[in-house]
């Protein structure tokens, strides 16, 4: 049978990260044209989180300025933290595409095919679920000051201190977009990270059905096959928990924020 594509069910998922500068491919963060285009997103991002800390130093007197302000500068710098180690663990995640794309994992029937489906149409309604309200909210966020009409009086989505009249025409303009575009690849980042781990646990849990599929079906074949199909089914259980193994290294560094 024709061999699967485990990634085209995440096209979606990846092209996002590759959008927000998460997914280099085969060439890895080299020094290329991605590498450079991966540094200006994460410059750009950061920029809007060291424009909002700057703000704290203006506004430490008014309790509920300081509040709001410091509950979105962290949420930010969380997300600054988990596209550092995506960024720093890429190697690992480039070797869990190559594994996962490997003839010992491929399903052997269009019967294993068919039961490994419904996991990935699972993991879209997940997607699916979680990016509804994340889209929701960071909607909501960029154009409240239009809804509530304080755009009139220049108010940004997000406090912040800036180095210049910002209320002056172009430069709210410009500020407006700069957090406009921040908070998009903030919600981008968030879902699809989080997500991906996610995928990454319905790989696992594909390959142990096929195992298992793999082993009812040699109870039936001679001794000679009965050996070598047995064999078979021991290189591909060490290659799941080899799998499983690098998921969770990845996975746990990814945890602890």
């Amino acid at each position: 049978m024709k061999k699967f594509k485990w990634k085209s069910a995440l096209s979606v998922n990846i092209w996002l990260l590759r959008l927000v500068g998460l997914w280099p491919g085969a060439e890895l963060y080299k020094l290329n044209n991605y590498t450079f285009y991966m540094i200006f997103v994460f410059l750009f991002y950061n920029s809007h989180l060291f424009f909002q800390t700057a703000n704290v130093l203006t506004a430490y007197r008014n309790l509920q300025t300081l509040t709001t302000i410091i509950f979105s500068m962290f949420s930010k710098l969380l997300t600054c933290v988990k596209m550092l180690i995506f960024i720093r663990k890429s190697r690992i995640l480039h070797r869990l595409m190559l594994q996962i794309e490997s003839e010992e994992l491929q399903p052997k029937n269009y019967q294993q095919l068919a039961m490994v489906r419904p996991l990935f149409k699972a993991w879209k309604i997940m997607y699916f679920m979680f990016c509804v309200p994340v889209l929701c909210i960071v909607v909501f966020r960029t154009i409240f000051p239009i809804l509530d009409g304080t755009v009139k009086n220049y108010r940004l989505p997000f406090p912040a201190w800036y180095p210049y009249d910002y209320k002056k025409t172009p430069f709210y303009q410009i500020t407006y977009l700069h957090q406009v575009i921040c908070v998009w690849i903030s919600g981008i980042v968030t879902v699809n990270m989080d997500m991906f781990i996610a995928a990454l646990m319905v790989y696992i849990c594909t390959q142990c059905i096929i195992l298992s599929d793999n082993i009812r079906r040699i109870t039936n074949c001679g001794d000679g096959e009965f050996n070598r199909k047995l064999v078979d089914c021991i290189e591909h259980h060490k290659k799941i928990v080899k799998y499983e193994d690098d998921s969770n290294q990845f996975d746990l560094r990814m945890r602890q924020f």
